[in-house]
């Protein structure tokens, strides 16, 4: 606030890993789809909801 700017700071129980975001959101994909064959590649930054889905 010292220099105009408001800061939004959520409570603690909010500020947790984004590990178990990550796991549901794989049990999500993998019960729509199914498993992912091995020959696939990691693509980083990749949005989790791709235009057009």
């Amino acid at each position: 606030e010292r220099r105009g700017v408001k800061a939004h700071i959520p409570p603690v129980s909010l500020c947790t890993d984004n590990a178990a975001m990550v796991a549901r959101l794989a049990i999500f994909l993998f019960e729509r789809n199914g498993s992912s064959p091995l020959s696939i590649s990691a693509v980083p930054g990749l949005d989790i909801i791709q235009k057009g889905d």
